[in-house]
């Protein structure tokens, strides 16, 4: 297959890889092409092929977080699309916000693409601007009156742009401000998630898709009939979801297991508002020999 796709000038995906890849993909991964009889060639295993400059190499690993050699990352382009924090947090917010207050949610989404719109309208009227004077051959710009009536065009178009631009960023704020109140809510959704994640490591059974537990967090989120104050509507949405994603993963937990996920979520939350210290938790996990080179 591969053999097949050099020649032709196709694109391979190779999915699973492990942390140390085939010896025999070398030749591909360095590129190692080179002409012969005015034809470039490559060594593929035992065979010399034709070799096609569409063609493209891609693979994907389900490693967390990998860590390859090196030799790999000289030799590859590496994109890490692992789930962040940050981005899992902000993913979470607009399902909170998408939950609670729909319209806001959607009127954010058309204002990013309304925004963004702008901003190029915005790139091209300056842009031609600058064609506009870089074609005038030289003329003095005063006297060629058909270029000043067009920049006096293009500059109102811009300025008009701009205010609606700004209008626009005003409008986002206010939304990001009201979205903001609800943003602990995607927080403790977050700390849940890579509590779960993190009992993978205690046994490969427990391994739970992003889809999954966020399915499990939206339903939690429904589950909360409660029209009040800001602050008690997420102090019920904070308690829903934790106990619903603790006791639907213990479902596929060995008992003596449920005791671990228990005190990784306690002390994630707890560390996440900092009332268990760094320090703390490096003494507690690594002892103190190893909490003192660490820090």
């Amino acid at each position: 297959m591969i053999e097949s796709a050099i020649i032709r000038g196709q694109t391979v995906l190779l999915e699973d890889v492990g942390a140390d890849l085939d010896p025999g993909l070398d030749s591909i991964l360095t590129k190692a092409v080179r002409k012969i009889d005015g034809v470039e060639k490559i060594t593929f295993g035992d065979k010399v092929l034709i070799y096609d400059q569409s063609f493209r190499f891609m693979m994907t690993t389900k490693l967390p977080n990998p860590h390859f050699l090196p030799e790999t990352c000289i030799k590859t382009t590496i994109i890490n699309f692992s789930v962040t924090f940050k981005g899992l947090e902000d993913q979470l917010l607009a399902d909170v916000i998408n939950n609670l207050q729909p319209d806001l949610e959607f009127r954010r989404d058309k204002l990013v693409v309304e925004i963004a719109q702008k901003k190029n309208d915005l790139y091209q009227k300056q842009s031609q601007i600058l064609k506009e004077l870089a074609d005038s051959n030289g003329e003095t710009i005063l006297d060629n009156e058909v270029l000043i009536e067009t920049l006096e065009v293009v500059k109102a178009k811009s300025i008009t742009t701009l205010q609606d631009l700004n209008e626009a960023l005003k409008v986002e704020a206010k939304i990001e401000e009201t979205r903001d109140m609800h943003r602990e809510v995607a927080i403790r959704g977050s700390i849940l998630y890579f509590a779960i994640v993190d009992m993978s490591f205690v046994n490969e059974m427990y391994q739970n898709s992003l889809q999954y537990v966020k399915k499990l967090f939206n339903e939690a989120i429904e589950k909360v009939d409660f029209l009040g104050e800001t602050a008690r509507l997420n102090h019920l949405l904070k308690d829903s979801i934790t106990r619903d994603l603790y006791k639907k993963i213990c479902i596929g937990l060995f008992e003596a297991h449920k005791i671990v996920y228990a005190f990784l979520i306690c002390t994630s939350i707890k560390r996440r508002e900092n009332v268990i210290l760094d320090a703390y938790w490096n003494l507690l996990i690594r002892g103190s020999l190893l909490s003192n080179k660490a820090n």
